[in-house]
């Protein structure tokens, strides 16, 4: 697809419908006239499956991150923490190359950290591990807690609506994996008990 029907196919999305609909049409294209804007060379383009956003491992060592104008706030979002948490960790976090807008659609290219998707390893590791991973995860949020908030002030993450949207598929969410009849009854009172101060936080 040329640059002028990826435009005017672009043009086309408003809403996250359209967006489904139309993701895997324009999805490559996007991300190659991207590369080309940063006059960057040509490399394998991998697509992740998962996630809402267009995402591709690039190259050895890059990932590019599509975002549709509509998810401009996670755009903004991820752009300043990223910046704010590069070299300010013990752990590595990608590093921000480019950023910018194509058409309307914002979009990063960081680095690419090496390694595994937890996810896919989580259910065969033993026990031990789990528990050094947690309280490994558990000393990095203690790190990222502790830098200082300076110049994010602007990220909005809609807290109360994100809590009340956990809140209202959390049933729901247990049951599909296979938490016992006993404990899922327990849930609905449990959720009540806590909703105000949980949503007021």
């Amino acid at each position: 697809m040329g640059n002028m029907m990826l435009k005017q196919t672009l043009f086309t999305i408003h809403t996250f419908e359209d967006y489904e609909k139309l993701k895997a049409h324009i999805e490559k294209d996007l991300a190659r006239a991207i590369i080309h804007k940063h006059q960057l060379p040509e490399a394998e383009l991998k697509l992740f499956s998962d996630g809402t956003n267009i995402v591709f491992s690039y190259g050895e060592d890059k990932v590019i991150k599509i975002f549709p104008p509509f998810h401009q706030n996670q755009f903004e979002s991820e752009q300043l923490v990223l910046k704010h948490l590069d070299g300010n960790l013990s752990i590595k976090t990608p590093t921000l190359k480019h950023e910018g807008e194509l058409f309307g659609w914002p979009y990063l290219i960081m680095s690419k950290l090496e390694g595994t998707n937890l996810e896919t390893l989580w259910e065969t590791m033993l026990h031990t591990n789990k528990v050094v991973i947690l309280r490994e995860l558990g000393e990095l949020i203690r790190e990222v807690h502790a830098l200082p908030t300076n110049g994010l002030e602007t990220i909005d993450c809609h807290w109360p609506q994100f809590l009340e949207k956990q809140i209202a598929n959390c049933v729901e969410q247990h049951q599909t994996k296979g938490l016992p009849e006993a404990l899922l009854q327990q849930l609905p009172a449990y959720l009540d008990s806590i909703r105000h101060s949980a949503v007021t936080f």
